[in-house]
């Protein structure tokens, strides 16, 4: 009767209850991981993901090197591992560390959308990092206006910056959000309400230079 017992707990009930064992080990870990990186600030969070992400592999290639783990060695990989989750917690749990509230991942503020530019809105086009294709465009000089940056240069950062005026030394009117081609994004902003010629450039390559001219007369571009 007891070797029956034995024989079905082998066949049925350990088949069965390590895989959810494992699933359930591995489902609380997750959490706990993630609940320490959304109550972290961004830099914590990335320093602790490398961190674990170091010593786990550490411990793995320990493990993997020997035979047999003895008491202090098993010690060790323990601590490769559970340091840098303690540490994670207690900051998580708000015992060590002092930190602006708006400052954690899980109280930043979504990205703010941007505008969509309207149809026929002035289109610039950057194919590499020497200069813009674009060399000029116009949008009106008042009210909301949104143009269209298309990066055709695959891998490589862009972005469209606007200065007050003619020259770099001008102050910056606007600055439009980076973005890694291929790909597009519609720049939106409110027109500075008076004509002229300013200067735009990209920040990341600032030999890639144009010129925007805003007039009363311009109608492409303006929303609304």
């Amino acid at each position: 009767m007891q070797q029956q017992t034995n024989d079905f707990r082998e066949r049925v009930i350990t088949p069965l209850l390590m895989p959810l064992g494992i699933l359930a080990v591995i489902a609380v870990t997750v959490g706990f991981f993630a609940w320490m990186l959304l109550w972290s600030t961004k830099f914590l969070a990335l320093i602790l993901a490398i961190v674990a992400a170091s010593v786990i592999l550490a411990a793995i290639s320990l493990v993997s090197s020997q035979e047999k783990l003895d008491a202090p060695k098993k010690a060790v990989v323990g601590g490769f591992v559970a340091i840098p989750m303690l540490i994670g917690a207690l900051f998580a749990g708000g015992v060590i560390g002092d930190v602006d509230a708006a400052d954690l991942n899980i109280n930043r503020q979504p990205h703010e959308p941007t505008i969509a530019a309207p149809e026929g809105a002035p289109v610039v086009v950057a194919e590499d990092s020497v200069e813009f294709v674009t060399k000029s465009f116009e949008l009106p000089a008042e009210g909301l206006v949104a143009f269209t940056f298309d990066n055709e240069q695959s891998g490589v950062v862009h972005n469209v910056w606007i200065f007050e005026g003619p020259t770099t030394e001008d102050p910056l009117f606007f600055q439009g959000e980076n973005i890694t081609g291929p790909a597009s994004i519609d720049y939106g902003f409110e027109a500075p309400g008076e004509e002229g010629t300013w200067l735009y450039f990209c920040s990341i390559h600032p030999n890639m230079q144009g010129e925007v001219t805003f007039s009363f007369d311009a109608t492409a571009g303006l929303i609304g």
